[in-house]
């Protein structure tokens, strides 16, 4: 079925990425164009590669007119089928490269000197005197700028009828329009190279340096005192973990109980500190990226004062900023999760949605449960940041999904076992088979079995420890019987075979008087679910009778009272000098 579903899903994958785009151009003057793929012809010729920010729209190509670093308008020329030989015509591409050439013939060179006087920079023309307007020339409407040291007009750029059917008002509107935002981007390009805004650009910039500098000091010493305190915290857990490891065998070794509450009180106390670690760990990394913002935002900025570098303030960083800002998503996604969860597994305790008699074991088991999900809420955060880093480095949707496809098919196939673990793990989750705390005896595929208490328990391992303190891996995938002997409820069933001189009624009587004695002492009573049952002689031999009792106990109870129960009948047996002829105890776990 795994298979299946996952040449399916390649298939499918497969399909789609090769299925035609559909091409979208983002225009220039926030106008979109989208076109559906049409269905090819053989009458259809096929169209060469267009330069880069070039679009063809039927008979008319389009591109941006850009102007340090920003850009102004779209213009629009004829369709040139054949750039080699554009004949008369001249591609819209050229016309957009004579029109910034022009704009940057009125800046000039940008000689900028350093003096003991200061910085002196000087332009082409003069801001105060430079004057933007239409006007024709050759027959046709042209937008021209002159100053007082240049009365010649300088003609920037032509509109033309292309320009008039792309836009679609008339040519004179068009000109209008675009002089007006020639003349605002110029005025402010000569007035961002003056000597008294860049001397006041460079205060700036010096200010927003010794801000970084200082931010950056005091963030790190914040960094550090919290890593301080985290790993004080994280030494606690380890003393903790390590004293208890050392207190079990003497404590709890006889107690099952006492083990499953042990745990319990553990995983509680581990969750206090996991979450003083938490918050720690958030403060940390929110300090972490308030230094990167703090550096990258500071040469943002820095960059962003002085024209030179203010189309390197976006060029040189657009990408990183795009990586850093898939980076903190994941970092802020992976934190919220992880506060979810949290959040859920207090509601969830809170509430007893589970509806368990067992308060303690429905605990381990939302424990277990939301230690499974952390690991899958990792795998699906990670994965999506990967695929979301590629469509940013320019992979295309389809590729992605075909390369996806490819990898889960490889993984599948190469790696069959972990994908049963999983699958498996979260069949014992969902079924509640067993969970961390509980006591269980396992057998795998090939018969051996193994006997002990849950230590660990996600989608690929089950992790138990036995009477001797060995630790006990498992894979889900190779569990193919599991005993829970702390599921809900328990039972002690107590077999004795007492010598064939004594009257049956009478040991029947004494074994019942025991059983009832201790069912309604204080200290057992609570351990004890319901009355003990007496069910008789179960087999009779040459050499005595064999009676049996069993006694329903809360979970992992049964072998202490088991005990206790084996005790005083001998005690009783002692004192009505009753021979034992074979004493045979056992326990017999069932669910509810």
């Amino acid at each position: 079925m795994i298979r299946f579903v996952l040449v399916s899903v390649l298939t499918f994958v497969c399909v789609v990425g090769w299925l035609p785009a559909a091409r979208s151009y983002d225009s220039f003057d926030a106008n979109k164009i989208a076109q559906l793929p049409s269905i090819p012809t053989p009458a259809t010729p096929s169209q060469p590669n267009l330069p880069v920010g070039v679009v063809r729209l039927g008979n008319i190509e389009i591109t941006p007119v850009t102007f340090d670093g920003q850009q102004l308008f779209t213009i629009a020329s004829p369709t040139v089928l054949n750039r080699d030989k554009p004949g008369n015509q001249i591609p819209v591409e050229v016309r957009a490269q004579q029109a910034e050439d022009n704009l940057n013939r009125i800046i000039g060179s940008n000689n900028l000197q350093l003096t003991l006087k200061g910085i002196v920079s000087s332009t082409a023309y003069n801001s105060e005197t430079l004057k933007i307007y239409v006007a024709k020339l050759n027959s046709e409407t042209t937008i021209l700028a002159r100053d007082e040291t240049h009365p010649l007009p300088l003609p920037i750029l032509s509109v033309i009828d292309a320009d008039a059917t792309y836009q679609g008002i008339p040519i004179e509107q068009i000109a209008n329009s675009w002089r007006d935002v020639i003349d605002r981007q110029i005025h402010q390009a000569l007035l961002e190279r003056s000597t008294p805004h860049l001397e006041y650009q460079i205060l700036k910039a010096v200010l927003i340096l010794f801000s970084m500098i200082a931010g950056g000091f005091g963030l790190r010493l914040l960094r550090k005192l919290l890593r301080t305190r985290d790993k004080a915290i994280k030494a606690q857990q380890e003393v903790e973990a390590a004293s208890s490891q050392t207190s079990k065998p003497t404590a709890v070794e006889d107690n099952p109980a006492v083990q499953r509450l042990t745990v319990l009180s553990e995983l509680r106390h581990q969750s206090t500190l996991e979450r003083q670690r938490r918050v720690i760990t958030l403060l940390k990394w929110l300090v972490f990226w308030g230094q990167m913002v703090l550096w990258v935002g500071g040469t943002f900025l820095i960059l962003s004062l002085f024209p030179w570098t203010k189309p390197l303030s976006w060029d040189v960083l657009s990408l990183p900023l795009k990586l850093l800002g898939i980076w903190f998503i994941v970092g802020l996604s992976h934190r919220v999760a992880d506060a979810l969860l949290t959040w859920l597994e207090q509601f969830w305790n809170q509430s007893h949605l589970l509806a368990t008699e067992d308060e303690q074991r429905e605990s381990l088991r939302i424990a277990t449960t939301v230690n499974a999900l952390k690991g899958v809420k990792i795998a699906v955060v990670y994965a999506i940041a990967l695929i979301s880093g590629l469509w940013i480095l320019g992979a295309t949707l389809n590729s992605i999904l075909a390369v996806s496809g490819l990898i889960v098919v490889a993984v599948s196939l190469s790696v069959q076992n972990l994908v049963k673990d999983l699958i498996i793990g979260f069949l014992i989750l969902w079924e509640d088979q067993f969970g961390i705390g509980d006591i269980i005896v396992v057998q795998n595929t090939v018969g051996q079995c193994a006997s002990g208490l849950v230590e660990n328990l996600n989608l690929r391992i089950t992790q138990i420890r036995n009477d001797e303190g060995h630790l006990i891996t498992i894979s889900n995938s190779t569990i193919v019987q599991t005993e829970n002997m702390t599921r809900s409820w328990s039972r002690v069933n107590f077999v004795i075979e007492v010598a064939e001189t004594m009257e049956v009624n009478q040991a029947i009587a004494l074994i019942q008087n025991v059983a009832y004695t201790l069912y309604e002492e204080q200290e057992w009573r609570e351990q004890i679910l319901e009355p003990p049952e007496i069910l008789g002689v179960d087999e009779i031999s040459a050499t005595g009778m064999s009676i049996r009792v069993w006694i329903k106990t809360k979970p992992a109870q049964q072998w202490r009272i088991e005990r206790e129960l084996r005790r005083r009948v001998r005690m009783a047996l002692d004192q009505h000098r009753v021979a034992i002829c074979q004493a045979q105890p056992e326990s017999l776990d069932k669910t509810s």
